[in-house]
C-alpha cells in the first residue's frame, strides 16, 4: 500500500516538474546571463519555492554582460592570433635554420 502512493506520488510530482520547465521554456524563453529572461526565469523560480519553503531569497552579484558569450568570443581569437605570430615566428626561424 505504501508503495501504491510513493508511485502515485512520484507520477504527480514528475507531471509538476515537466510542466514547470516547460513553462519556462516556452513562456520564458532562452536565459542568457545579465538579460531579462534570465530574471524572469529567477523570479519565477522564487514565486514557486515561495508556495513550499519558509524563507527564499536571491542573491545580486555583478558581472560583466560582455563576459557571455562576446567575451568567451573575443579571448579565443586573440589566442588565436598570437598563436598565428608564434607560428609565423617559427616558420620564420625554421627556414633560415634549414637553408
Amino acid at each position: 500500500m505504501i508503495k501504491l502512493s510513493a508511485k502515485k506520488a512520484g507520477k504527480e510530482y514528475k507531471e509538476y516538474m515537466y510542466n514547470f520547465v516547460d513553462h519556462i521554456c516556452k513562456f520564458i524563453g532562452p536565459r542568457l546571463a545579465t538579460r531579462d529572461e534570465e530574471h524572469k526565469a529567477i523570479n519565477y523560480i522564487k514565486e514557486e519555492l515561495d508556495k513550499s519553503c519558509d524563507e527564499t531569497f536571491t542573491q545580486d552579484f555583478k558581472t560583466a554582460y560582455t563576459a557571455y558569450p562576446r567575451g568567451l568570443v573575443r579571448f579565443g581569437g586573440g589566442m588565436c592570433l598570437i598563436s598565428f605570430f608564434f607560428y609565423l615566428r617559427d616558420f620564420h626561424l625554421l627556414r633560415y635554420y634549414y637553408h
